[in-house]
């Protein structure tokens, strides 16, 4: 099977791959690396910032992938606007990569506008917080003020064949609340892992270290910050308190080595486990955050076993979580491979390519059919 993916977010793309190719299939990634986590990409795009030349290029690429996508079963994009935030020129080639495809995907990964819509209809909203975050830049949130995006991304999701959620939240807001796309849609697939290449590593020094990736006020980052200060003055024996953000990919995941556990969103601003956490649960690392244990069902048994620890509501909540594992060292051990075993079970990028096989197939028969 040819498939090409456009578009890279936090990783699930490249980790997509490589299950994907571990099945036999020919797949060509084209992305911008996502920002500043610099995911590698078979073709690399570039962010204009008003150099002629990246423009050039970035034509160049997008139309060696239409040329590429003549003859590929599936193009699936990891969101509407994979391309569009590169360079906004380039979203015409979205609609020529779909109509050279057999079939066209998108996944459900990051934000959109019918995220943003409906997004204060799951609780928690993390709409205000990220918003003040836009506030902060003096910029305001595309998908709720940038009326040309808004109209390319409709025109998008009437296009597109399938739609992809990755997480509960998203399938949530699309099927109960979007609902004109729900014939669209399939169950959730979750976000793939290399667990080959992205394995547990002994940590030196006898502390425990507890890390928070939290760089956006949607994620409750304020909250951690306080927490971790009131923390360091009770156990500053026992435990070290990091905060940082903004890292490369191929940094961050040294970085895991030395750390134990993982602070990954509080509950009232954020939902589930993103890319950053799933890393390093395949890392062995214990992670802390928000459980999506509503409308659990049949399709994502997944989130019921979690061994993520919940986090309850503010400072309160992040404090008590962490002082658990750090008045509980003899649990520690247990809870990193656990934290281990379940990414392997559920995410392990085979295990995902093949749900992404099985519906390519099933998507492929169908457009025979018809």
């Amino acid at each position: 099977m040819r498939i090409l993916l456009v578009g890279e977010y936090s990783g699930v793309h490249t980790n997509l791959k490589v299950g994907l190719e571990k099945l036999g299939a020919e797949v060509l990634l084209v992305s911008e690396g996502d920002v500043w986590k610099k995911f590698d990409s078979d073709i690399r795009l570039y962010y204009p910032e008003d150099k002629r030349w990246k423009q050039i290029y970035n034509r160049r690429m997008i139309r060696k992938c239409c040329e590429w996508a003549k003859k590929a079963d599936i193009v699936q994009f990891i969101n509407p606007s994979c391309l569009y935030f590169v360079n906004s020129d380039l979203a015409k080639y979205v609609f020529r990569l779909m109509d050279n495809a057999a079939v066209s995907v998108t996944v459900l990964a990051g934000c959109d506008c019918n995220m943003a819509k409906y997004f204060e209809n799951l609780l928690p909203c993390i709409c205000p917080a990220c918003e003040k975050e836009y506030a902060r830049w003096h910029s305001q949130c595309p998908y709720k003020g940038d009326r040309q995006y808004q109209e390319y991304e409709r025109r998008f999701y009437e296009r597109v064949d399938h739609i992809v959620p990755g997480e509960w939240d998203y399938y949530k807001i699309y099927y109960d609340h979007v609902q004109r796309y729900n014939h669209k849609m399939s169950r959730i697939i979750p976000f793939p892992v290399d667990c080959n290449s992205i394995r547990p590593v002994c940590k030196k020094g006898k502390k425990v270290v507890i890390h928070s990736p939290l760089n956006r006020a949607c994620k409750g980052i304020t909250v951690v910050q306080k927490a971790f200060k009131k923390l360091e003055k009770k156990y500053d024996t026992k435990a070290e308190f990091q905060i940082r953000g903004h890292m490369p990919i191929k940094e961050y995941l040294r970085y895991l080595n030395d750390i134990d556990v993982i602070v990954d969103g509080v509950k009232g601003y954020s939902y589930g486990l993103g890319m950053g956490s799933l890393m390093a649960m395949a890392k062995g690392k214990i992670t802390v955050g928000v459980r999506e244990l509503i409308d659990i069902n049949d399709q994502n048994e997944w989130l019921a076993n979690s061994p993520q620890i919940d986090v309850g509501e503010g400072e309160n909540g992040v404090i008590e979580a962490i002082g658990s594992v750090i008045c509980s060292p003899q649990k520690i051990c247990g809870l990193q491979k656990a934290n281990r075993r379940y990414v392997r079970k559920y995410h392990n990028s085979t295990c995902v390519a093949n749900q992404y096989m099985s519906l390519y197939q099933q998507l492929l028969q169908n457009e025979i059919v018809g």
